[in-house]
């Protein structure tokens, strides 16, 4: 009797420790990946042309970066700010006061952000876009 009560207690705990994990794992991948439409205007100033390191701060060879923080307006007016780094071997920074447009998740620019036509913007965000800067 003693056993079935022991080996029901470590399979409840088995199941809820699986359902925490598969909690934290759908968590992680809404923050991290989970993207939407977002819009940014490329700030007047633009960022100082540096060498880039990677994630250990050791300098990647032959490739230099243009660090940017980005407000984004996503399609539903919220705002979200995000660092962005353009890097590369021929890397050139994005022409001021461009619109850009990328897929962000809560976290991190998925995908983008690439260069788009002023009217493809819709127009409240572009409006918006306008006074925040970029």
């Amino acid at each position: 009797m003693k056993k079935k009560v022991a080996l029901s207690a470590v399979g409840l705990i088995t199941i809820l420790f699986g359902l925490g994990l598969f909690y934290q794992g759908v968590n992680y991948y809404q923050n991290t990946y989970a993207a939407q439409i977002a819009y940014t205007k490329v700030p007047d100033q633009v960022p100082k042309k540096v060498v880039t390191k990677d994630d250990s701060g050791k300098v990647v060879p032959n490739s230099y970066s243009y660090n940017y923080a980005f407000t984004f307006v996503l399609t539903d007016g919220s705002q979200r700010k995000l660092d962005f780094a353009l890097s590369g071997s021929t890397v050139k920074a994005y022409q001021p006061g461009a619109y850009l447009q990328a897929n962000i998740s809560k976290t991190r620019v998925v995908y983008g952000p690439e260069v788009v036509n002023k009217n493809k913007v819709p127009r409240d965000l572009k409006e918006l876009l306008d006074k925040i800067g970029g």
